[in-house]
């Protein structure tokens, strides 16, 4: 199943979370698998987390502009941590760069964007 790196702010109740939620020391603040709801969400956005990882949502819809901003949102933030010293982050560098492949070469409307 495919996962997405989302701002907070785009979760939707239903969602679920394909990667642990962590703080700056690593302590596991949601577990992967946890089901996101309206006061999750609103605690996580307390909590200064600014974006998570969740499993691809049923893809009734074309790839949108709003998806491709959240991707291009996750790679700014691997550049800004890049920028304070922080190592560089390949599997997510990887795992954003195989959605956008894959929705490439199954949606046209990628390219477009």
């Amino acid at each position: 199943m495919q996962t997405y790196c989302i701002p907070v702010e785009h979760v939707n109740d239903g969602d679920i979370l394909a990667k642990d939620v962590k703080n700056t020391r690593g302590i596991i603040l949601v577990p992967k698998d946890c089901t996101i709801n309206s006061y999750l969400k609103n605690k996580l956005i307390e909590m200064g987390i600014q974006n998570v990882w969740i499993y691809s949502r049923k893809r009734e819809r074309k790839f949108t502009e709003n998806d491709y901003l959240d991707l291009v949102y996750c790679f700014k933030k691997i550049f800004r941590g890049l920028s304070t010293g922080k190592e560089i982050d390949y599997t997510t560098i990887n795992e954003i760069s195989e959605v956008l492949l894959s929705d490439t070469l199954e949606d046209s409307e990628v390219i477009r964007l």
